[in-house]
Parts: structure tokens; C-alpha cells; sequence
């Protein structure tokens, strides 16, 4: 078994694509090389996958060494594929990762808003699950028009939320 600490989630096997094996990955990796030929993916069981060929892009066709047939690739529907933490690639400015976002203390307009918990990814922008203090979660969509800072260093960042969005006690 895995622990989820100090691995990076980079894809979910949402299907079986044909009878050899093959598997509709949801990508969730930016860095183009994370399903090359050779390279090695976790499932939570920490059983070890190890890519034998893929094409596309946001929804790949993966095959597996391991998964020789339908039947096979069937089986890891609904399953995450990690990687370890230290073999992430760097990101460019301004992007980060889950882990990196999750646990930060969220500041709507210069006020405490909660912590963020989950980063829920989505086709059209991400969601940053947000509990408040006293226990309400808070859908803050991951759009620059509202996300104005993010600083790791001190562990906050600071979002200007849509009038609406959230109950004003």
C-alpha cells in the first residue's frame, strides 16, 4: 500500500479500450514525458505499472506491460495512478501542485476564510474545497480573477471570491 503523503496522483484508468489490454487514462500530468515508453506508475496497492506504449493527450491510450487483456484493464477502472513525490517535474511559475495548495490557510479579502482541504480537479478550472471554521465547505474556483496569491513560504493564500458565493453571517 501506498502512502498517499509521498505520492503525486498524475492519472485515473477511466476505462478498457479494446482486447489487448489497453486503458483510457484521464491525464492529470502536464509534463509530457510522465507516459513514455518504460516509464512507471503506482497504483494505490503499490502494485508497480510500467508503460509500454500511449498516445493522446488529456485522455490517453495507455498499455501496460502487466495488462495483457480486457479483462485486465477492466479490473483497473476507477483506479489512481501515482508517482512518487520526488520524482515530480518542476513546474513553471505560478503553477503548483495539490499537495502543494492543500492544507493552506485561505484569505478571502484580507479575512480568514478556512483551509483548503482538496483540490478537485475539473475540465473547466480546478476547485479549491475550502472548510471554514465552523465545519462549511467553500467551492473556490481556481480562475486568476480569484485566486490573487498564493505563498507556500507562509502557508496562506489569498483569494477574492465572486459576491454569492458564500453566505455573509
Amino acid at each position: 500500500m501506498l502512502k498517499k503523503e509521498e505520492h503525486l496522483i498524475v492519472g485515473k484508468i477511466v476505462a478498457a479500450h479494446g482486447v489487448r489490454g489497453l486503458c483510457k487514462v484521464e491525464n492529470r500530468s502536464e509534463y509530457n514525458k510522465r507516459y513514455a515508453v518504460g516509464a512507471r506508475l503506482f497504483l494505490l496497492n503499490g502494485q508497480e505499472l510500467h508503460v509500454e506504449a500511449s498516445s493522446g493527450s488529456d485522455f490517453l491510450l495507455v498499455k501496460f506491460v502487466e495488462i495483457n487483456d480486457r479483462t485486465a484493464a477492466e479490473a483497473l477502472r476507477g483506479q489512481l495512478l501515482y508517482i512518487p513525490k520526488t520524482e515530480a517535474a518542476p513546474l513553471p511559475p505560478g503553477r503548483y501542485y495539490s499537495f502543494q495548495l492543500e492544507g493552506l490557510a485561505v484569505y478571502n479579502k484580507g479575512q480568514y476564510l478556512g483551509k483548503l482541504t482538496e483540490v478537485i480537479f475539473n475540465p473547466a478550472n480546478d476547485i479549491y474545497m475550502t472548510k471554514t471554521a465552523a465545519g462549511k465547505e467553500v467551492c473556490v474556483p481556481a480562475l486568476k480573477t480569484v485566486i490573487k496569491e498564493v505563498n507556500l513560504e507562509q502557508g496562506r493564500m489569498d483569494v477574492v471570491l465572486p459576491e454569492g458565493l458564500i453566505d455573509e453571517d
